[in-house]
């Protein structure tokens, strides 16, 4: 046999057995993690999770009872990294994706946390602030509502921007207050995480009792979107009548904690003289400023530009 002949036959026998190919064999590489309910921090079961290569889908898998997965797909095991897309989705919830590096076949992060908003909750998220947002309050028994949400929003208009507009606020720095029915914290020490999400400076949530078919108590729970309370503030309401926005009244104590939280999103934004002038329109609305709320004042008064010259 030539050998040239021998040379063809080795090449053939080595072709079979390890590939001529540049291409380096695949490895199996695993990617292991969770999907969470943004809004709860509750594990998501049933979410679908994908990893896409190019506009390949190399694999996919549904979470399970814990919200966790595991993906086994074939990847280059060779020098290098190598960028992928995971997806996770599920009805109900905004889809979310992340970029994974994979580093001769592994993956560069031991576990990978992918977190969904809820639909109903994506449709509040505030694009400006200061923005209070009004979520879901719990009806009397036997009387369902589900514009309460929007009701008791439509009440703190009235009572709060009625006398913030006497204080000459540019209407562009005015606080805007929006219903928002869909956003469901179960507990109300979760209502500064929400406040966050939907990027607003307060969040009002609480429940309703019904002694009386028209008047009713609201109990009202306010907590800040940045942090700053170590706790929501509470106050009970009594005799408000719902039904007339015009005519309800919730207790100053209600009002003075929604107009604590805009004031600390004032200060925090560096806008000390809407800070000043919110409190100055509390005062004239509540008779008696908090002792927040007076040391908010002084605060904000502090971190006037002109405050040297005064």
């Amino acid at each position: 046999m030539s050998n040239w002949h021998r040379n063809s036959w080795v090449c053939v026998v080595f072709a079979l057995l390890v590939g001529c190919g540049d291409d380096p064999a695949p490895s199996t590489t695993v990617l292991i993690g969770s999907v969470l309910d943004r809004a709860t921090d509750e594990p998501l079961r049933g979410a679908e999770v994908k990893v896409i290569a190019g506009a390949q889908v190399e694999a996919s898998v549904l979470t399970d009872d814990e919200g966790r997965f595991q993906l086994q797909f074939p990847a280059p095991a060779g020098p290098g990294s190598q960028a992928l897309e995971v997806v996770a989705s599920l009805d109900g919830f905004r889809a979310e994706s992340r970029t994974v590096e994979i580093e001769n076949g592994k993956p560069t992060e031991v576990s990978y946390a992918l977190s969904l908003l809820p639909e109903g909750v994506v449709a509040c998220i505030q694009k400006s602030r200061p923005a209070v947002i009004v979520g879901y309050f719990r009806p009397a028994p036997g009387r369902p509502d589900p514009d309460l949400s929007a009701r008791i929003a439509d009440t703190l208009r009235y009572d709060l921007l009625t006398q913030i507009q006497k204080a000459d606020f540019v209407t562009a720095k005015q606080p805007g207050i929006f219903p928002c029915g869909t956003a469901q914290p179960k507990v109300p020490e979760r209502y500064g995480r929400f406040a966050r999400l939907l990027g607003a400076d307060a969040y009002v949530g609480g429940f309703v009792t019904s002694p009386d078919p028209i008047k009713v108590k609201v109990q009202i729970a306010v907590a800040d979107g940045h942090g700053v309370m170590l706790a929501p503030l509470t106050a009970t309401s009594t005799d408000v009548d719902l039904d007339d926005p015009t005519m309800a009244r919730l207790a100053p104590e209600a009002n003075a904690a929604v107009l604590t939280a805009l004031a600390i999103g004032y200060k925090l934004s560096d806008k000390p003289q809407e800070c000043v002038d919110l409190i100055a329109a509390s005062e004239r609305m509540l008779g008696h400023l908090p002792d927040r709320l007076s040391e908010l004042r002084e605060e904000c008064k502090a971190a006037l530009p002109n405050r040297g010259l005064l």
